[in-house]
C-alpha cells in the first residue's frame, strides 16, 4: 500500500500509472483476442455479433464502472485520513451490493432479450449466433465487472501492480480458452463468450484471497465485513460518478442502432472501431486514474495546494504515453485493421475500419483531456462539474450524430463522436477556469452553510 501525496510528484505518478496502463492494454488485449479469433475463425458474422451487442454490454459495464470507480474515491479518501475499520466494512457492504444488482440485472436482460434485440436493430440474419452470445456473456457479466470494482479498490490503496499482474493472468487464460473453445470445440462465438466468464471468474477469486491480506496488514481482519451504515458518504461518490456514465453511454445506446441500420459490414466495422478507440483510451484513462487516486488521497490529508501540480503531471504524463500509440495507428492503420479481418471480409467493412482510423483518431486527444478533468473533478467529489460537463458533450453528440449519419453514413457517425469531444474540452476548461470545483471553495461553502445554521 502507498500513500501517493508523499515524495516526488513526477516519480509517484509514474511509478503508480505504468502498471495501470500496462494492465489496461493487457485488458484491451483481452478484448484483443476477442475480436481476433472472431474476425479469422468466424469472419465478419462473428465481428458483427460481437459488435451488435457491445453497446450494451458497454453500457451495463459503464453503470458498474462509475459505481466502482466513485466508491474507490471514497476508499482512497478514507486511506488518506486513516480510518481503516470503515474501509473493510465499506468495502464488504458495497460489493454485497454490486453483485446482488448486476445479478437481478442479468436475469432481466436474459428473460427479456426480445426488447432488447429490437432496441439495438440487430439484423436478423445473426440473430441466433447472438442470442447464445449474449445469454453465456450477460449471465456472467457479474464475474467480468467484478473484476474492475477489485481493480479500483486496489487502485485506491495504492496497489496498481496487482491489478496489472491479473491483467497478464487475465490475459493468457482467455487466449487459451478462445482457441480451445473456438478452434477445437468449435462452438463459435458462444466459446468466446464462455471463456470471458470463466477467466473472469478465476480472477475474482484471486483478488478475494489478496484482499484477505489487506485487511490483515491494515489490522482489521477480525473487524465486521458488513455494514451499511458504513456506506454513509460513500454514495456521494459512486452515485454522481454512476450517473455520469448513465448519460455517456445512454447516448452510445442511442446512436448504435443507426450504425446497425446501416448493415452488418457497419457493425462489423465499428467492432473494430471500437476496439481501436478503446486501446487508445485504455492509455489514458488507466494514466488519469493516477490523478483520481492522487487527488482523493489529497482531499483526506488536505493537502489542497498541490492537486494543481497532479493535473499538470497527469496531463503531460499522458500525452507522452498516448501520442506515440497514436501515430503508430495513423501510419499503419490498413495492417492494424487488417488483422481483424478474413480475406473474405467486405472491402465496406475494411473501409469504415480505414476512415476512422486514419482521419479521425488523432482527435482522440480531446478526449485524454476531457477525461483528465473527469478525473479530477472525481477526485475531489467536484461531481457537479463531472456530470454536467458529460451531459453537454453526450447532447452534443447525439445531435450532431442524428444530423450528419443520415448525409455521411459512418462518417457522419465518426463525426458526431469528435465533435462531442472537442466541444467539451472546451466546457471542462472553462469549469476550471472558474475554479469553484476546489476542495477549499467547497470547504468554504460548507463551513458557511454550518455558519448560518448555528446563526
Amino acid at each position: 500500500m502507498k500513500n501517493l501525496t508523499e515524495g516526488n510528484i513526477y516519480k509517484t505518478f509514474i511509478l503508480f500509472s505504468l502498471p495501470l496502463v500496462l494492465g489496461g492494454v493487457l485488458s484491451q488485449s483481452f478484448n484483443l483476442i476477442d475480436t481476433v479469433i472472431a474476425g479469422q475463425f468466424l469472419g465478419e458474422t462473428g465481428l458483427a455479433v460481437m459488435g451488435s451487442v457491445s453497446p450494451l454490454i458497454t453500457f451495463v459495464s459503464s453503470i458498474y464502472w462509475g459505481l466502482g470507480s466513485g466508491f474507490a474515491i471514497f476508499i482512497a479518501k478514507l486511506f488518506g485520513e486513516g480510518d481503516n475499520k470503515k474501509i473493510k466494512s465499506s468495502i464488504g457492504s458495497m460489493y454485497l451490493l454490486y453483485v446482488l444488482g448486476l445479478l437481478l440485472l442479468g436475469v432481466f436482460l436474459i428473460v427479456f432479450h426480445d426488447f432488447v434485440f429490437e432496441l439495438l436493430n440487430i439484423d436478423q440474419s445473426i440473430k441466433e449466433e447472438t442470442l447464445a452470445y449474449y445469454n453465456v456473456y450477460v449471465g456472467g457479466l457479474f464475474l467480468i465487472i467484478s473484476n474492475t470494482f477489485w481493480l479500483f479498490i486496489f487502485n485506491s490503496f495504492g496497489m496498481s501492480q496487482l491489478p496489472f499482474l491479473m491483467s497478464i493472468i487475465s490475459s493468457v487464460l482467455n487466449l487459451g480458452g478462445n482457441i480451445f473453445s473456438v478452434v477445437v470445440l468449435k462452438i463459435g462465438v458462444l466459446g468466446i463468450a464462455l471463456s470471458s466468464v470463466i477467466t473472469a471468474g478465476i480472477i475474482d477469486v484471486i483478488y478475494l484471497i489478496r484482499l484477505s491480506f489487506v485487511f490483515k496488514d491494515l489490522g482489521v481482519e477480525k473487524e465486521k465485513l458488513i455494514d451499511f451504515s458504513s456506506l454513509n458518504g460513500s454514495f456521494g461518490y459512486s452515485i454522481p460518478s454512476c450517473i455520469q456514465q448513465i448519460i455517456m453511454y445512454v447516448v452510445t445506446l442511442l446512436v448504435s442502432p443507426l450504425v446497425n441500420g446501416l448493415g452488418s459490414s457497419a457493425s462489423a466495422g465499428y467492432s473494430v472501431v471500437s476496439f481501436i478507440y478503446n486501446f487508445m483510451a485504455a492509455v489514458f484513462q488507466n494514466s488519469s486514474k493516477t490523478l483520481s487516486n492522487y487527488s482523493a488521497q489529497c482531499d483526506g490529508a488536505k493537502k489542497y495546494g498541490v492537486i494543481k501540480k497532479g493535473l499538470f503531471v497527469g496531463l503531460l504524463q499522458g500525452m507522452l504515453l498516448t501520442i506515440p500509440l497514436l501515430v503508430l495507428i495513423m501510419i499503419f492503420y490498413r495492417e492494424i485493421c487488417s488483422v481483424f479481418f478474413r480475406q473474405d471480409a467486405s472491402e465496406e467493412a475494411r473501409e469504415y475500419a480505414y476512415i476512422f482510423a486514419s482521419r479521425f483518431s488523432p482527435f482522440i486527444l480531446f478526449e485524454l483531456v476531457c477525461n483528465l478533468f473527469h478525473a479530477l473533478f472525481r477526485g475531489v467529489k467536484a461531481m457537479r462539474y463531472l456530470i454536467s460537463s458529460t451531459l453537454f458533450a453526450s447532447v452534443v453528440r447525439y445531435i450532431v450524430t442524428l444530423i450528419m449519419i443520415k448525409k455521411y453514413g459512418m462518417t457522419g457517425f465518426y463525426i458526431g463522436w469528435v465533435t462531442s469531444w472537442i466541444a467539451e474540452t472546451a466546457f471542462v476548461f472553462v469549469i476550471y477556469l472558474i475554479g469553484r470545483w476546489k476542495p477549499e471553495y467547497r470547504d468554504a461553502k460548507a463551513l458557511e452553510r454550518q455558519k448560518k445554521s448555528a446563526a
